[in-house]
């Protein structure tokens, strides 16, 4: 399975051109979150990559 992450840090930004891309790829499952703070792992990062120990994240 591949599993995709998009994020958009403002909430300005639209993330649709993330999951048309993720979809394009081949991406079965994503997660999506808007972030403002970067120095900390965004919370939806932790499930999108809880499963990726022999799978493929893009």
């Amino acid at each position: 399975m591949i599993i995709g992450y998009a994020q958009v840090s403002t909430q300005v930004q639209n993330p649709q051109l993330q999951r048309d891309a993720l979809e394009k790829a081949g991406c079965e499952q994503f997660f999506e979150e808007r972030v403002t703070d970067t120095k900390r792992m965004c919370p939806s990062c932790r499930p999108a990559c809880a499963p990726c120990a022999a799978e493929t994240l893009c």
